[in-house]
């Protein structure tokens, strides 16, 4: 009867939340979650934008949007629009954040823009927006508006991308190492050679 995408693991992969009816009582609902088994590594982004001068009733801010605008690993423009808990109705199952996924292949992004509606504003203009510049992907994004500023908190979770990079780049470090190691062996080796040619000789020119 309801079905949301959600990060339930704080991972960026996407779960669903299900919620089902029984037949045979109508007033027996069920809560399920189904986790993906896609070894996929994909990139993600995942954006809230929190509520500095809310009451207990919410954290978040209900309805603020964001935007997101990247160049894609082929040249093109990527962009992509999303609303926090643009509705409240029942069993509408929207998480209170915004998850964006990037792809395979991610560059940084570029900037988002963070807009809401300030109703504590008493001017005309009751819009609150904010561009935030260079996010990188695979990381969770907190959006603050202060009463002066906006705040951005970052969390940048690695993927299995990054740790293969990681040990590639070890690797080559290695064996460059190695490689270094033995050419200045060889190198000490060449110059003792010279040496003693140079003392031989020095010693028969004396004699």
């Amino acid at each position: 009867y309801a079905l949301a995408a959600v990060d339930a693991l704080g991972s960026g992969s996407i779960q669903f939340f299900v919620i089902g009816r029984n037949k045979n009582d109508p007033e027996d609902f069920s809560l399920s979650l189904l986790v993906s088994k896609d070894m996929l590594d994909t990139f993600w982004l995942k954006v809230t934008v929190l509520c500095y001068n809310c009451d207990d009733s919410s954290t978040t801010i209900i309805g603020a949007n964001v935007f997101y605008y990247t160049t894609g690993y082929k040249g093109d423009e990527e962009v992509a629009y999303g609303s926090q808990s643009s509705q409240l109705a029942p069993f509408s199952l929207q998480a209170p954040y915004m998850l964006f996924g990037l792809g395979q292949q991610a560059n940084y992004i570029e900037y988002i823009k963070v807009a809401y509606r300030n109703t504590v504003k008493s001017e005309s203009k009751t819009v609150d927006m904010f561009q935030f510049d260079q996010l990188v992907p695979n990381a969770q994004v907190f959006a603050i508006p202060l009463e002066s500023m906006w705040r951005l908190v970052m969390m940048v979770v690695p993927g299995k991308t990054m740790w293969q990079t990681l040990l590639v780049l070890g690797i080559c470090c290695i064996v460059c190492m190695v490689i270094i190691l033995v050419l200045h062996i060889k190198e000490k080796k060449e110059d003792e050679r010279e040496k003693r040619k140079f003392n031989a000789k020095f010693n028969f020119d004396a004699m």
